[in-house]
């Protein structure tokens, strides 16, 4: 995962996630960026991309623009499943 920061008061302003390849782990060239507009900052995009080995993005094959509120109503909604919970305990134990 990387973050992006930029702006006055070096705000957060991109998240890169990697897609996950065979086996559960990281796909070695595909990620999901989520990215707040700079110029109208109440809107977010989500972009799959195409890296390559240096991490710079060779391409982008699909972006999508919505309304940031979208999202904080939508994670706002989310719950855990009773898997996603114990996975999350169990990763706290391990540090």
């Amino acid at each position: 995962m990387k973050l992006g920061f930029s702006g006055a008061g070096n705000r957060l302003t991109w998240l890169n996630i990697p897609a996950e390849g065979s086996h559960g782990s990281g796909h070695p060239t595909l990620s999901f960026e989520i990215e707040v507009d700079q110029e109208e900052p109440d809107k977010i995009s989500i972009g799959l991309m195409d890296m390559d080995e240096d991490g710079f993005i060779r391409e982008v094959h699909r972006t999508a623009q919505f309304p940031a509120r979208l999202l904080a109503e939508l994670l706002s909604r989310r719950k855990a499943t009773t898997e996603e919970a114990r996975a999350w305990e169990a990763s706290g134990d391990e540090e």
